[in-house]
């Protein structure tokens, strides 16, 4: 998704896309029921690695406010992901490209509703502000390396890790923020189809001074958070294993 938007941006191909955006445009690619096949099978997979986090506790959280936290973050990563992956599944047994529906200006128009609706949508700003702000925190502290718990792998890939972790937490930083931005907006003029996710940013952003560069410089630091995810699960097997 990163990869693709940078390259629209710069003139180069690709394609501006969000998550489900994504799915089709993989489908009309050379092998791409194929290719979406095995992403779907990718996604089921971390599904049940979310639900296996939430009752195995793996890492070890326990349950204290902090580890129930987590456990219905991961929840909702779950269920997220369920929906991306049936909706990729669907596609590759019925042979045709679709785009999911966007749900956000529809949830944001409920919540609209008064006495308190602004209020409401402001809160949820507020929260996708402060989401926003962790990532940054993790990208100047580097706290992102406590994700990779072996101490070997850190030491033996220390360059690759800490610039794909700062570069990657910092544009998703970024990305919260616009789209905190875009809820605040949409509560302002209560008009739900203000507010919007990452397609939404990635037009916002574009619309701006450098508009382009800016645009591209974000998208490839999504992309470097695609590599630091990819890093992070090499280094997670022999915790997961042993």
């Amino acid at each position: 998704m990163g990869g693709l938007t940078a390259m629209a941006a710069m003139g180069m191909g690709g394609a501006k896309v969000d998550q489900p955006a994504l799915l089709p445009f993989l489908y009309r690619q050379p092998l791409g029921r194929i290719g979406l096949f095995i992403l779907a099978s990718g996604m089921l997979a971390y599904v049940f690695w979310r639900i296996t986090q939430v009752i195995v506790d793996p890492a070890g959280y326990g349950w204290g406010p902090k580890g129930i936290c987590l456990r219905i973050s991961f929840l909702v990563s779950a269920g997220i992901y369920a929906s991306f992956s049936t909706f990729a599944y669907s596609m590759v047994w019925k042979g045709r490209p679709r785009h999911a529906s966007q749900n956000i200006p529809v949830v944001v128009g409920d919540l609209l509703q008064p006495p308190f609706g602004r209020e409401w949508v402001r809160a949820v700003a507020l929260i996708i502000f402060i989401v926003g702000v962790v990532q940054i925190q993790r990208a100047l502290t580097l706290r992102f390396r406590r994700q990779i718990p072996d101490p070997d792998f850190n030491r033996k890939h220390d360059v690759l890790i800490r610039w794909t972790g700062r570069l990657g937490f910092t544009a998703r930083g970024v990305v919260m923020f616009v789209i905190a931005w875009l809820f605040l907006k949409a509560a302002e003029h209560a008009n739900p189809r203000e507010a919007g996710g990452i397609d939404q940013a990635w037009n916002f952003l574009e619309t701006g001074p450098w508009g382009h560069i800016l645009l591209a410089l974000v998208a490839l630091g999504l992309a470097f958070y695609g590599l630091f995810l990819g890093v992070k699960a090499w280094g997670l097997q022999s915790d997961l294993i042993g």
